[in-house]
């Protein structure tokens, strides 16, 4: 399966992630994700939650940027530029840790019109899917784990 995942993986991508879902409760998933500039897990309550923390890494990172900027009709202060984060992490390290529902190696290539558009491989069923939107990724992240059970 290692070599399986190594195959269908951009490993070398600076945004991969590693999600892994542990419960879902009332319809919500729930869990953690992995990214290689921090050590400790990015933990979710819910989808809404996750997308969030994963749209704020790749500000941080600028990868990928967004083709849009959500608009603001109050004067905002202009921060200064933050420095991008080290890698702390091997991309390949991000492939150990797994969820107790299901576990999805994620690469999102593009952030256009105010969604993601990339890939991501199901490690448990070993199949690669091709999202062009968060609502094609959500979905098929539920597909994937009600498979499971």
């Amino acid at each position: 399966m290692e070599q399986t995942l190594k195959q269908q993986v951009n490993i070398s991508a600076p945004n991969l992630l590693n999600i892994c879902i542990d419960q879902v409760c009332d319809g919500e998933m729930k869990g953690r994700f992995y990214h290689c500039y921090a050590h400790e897990p990015e933990t979710f309550s819910n989808v809404i939650e996750m997308i969030q923390k994963a749209e704020d890494l790749f500000e941080r990172l600028s990868f990928p940027q967004a083709s849009t900027r959500a608009r603001s009709f109050v004067n905002q202060e202009t921060t200064s530029v933050a420095k991008r984060p080290e890698k702390c992490m091997n991309q390949e390290d991000l492939f150990v840790h797994k969820g107790a529902l299901g576990t999805f190696i994620t690469f999102v290539k593009f952030r256009q019109k105010s969604t993601w558009q990339g890939e991501t491989f199901w490690v448990e069923g070993e199949t690669k899917n091709h999202f062009l939107n968060v609502l094609d990724f959500i979905k098929m992240m539920d597909k994937s784990i009600g498979k499971q059970h």
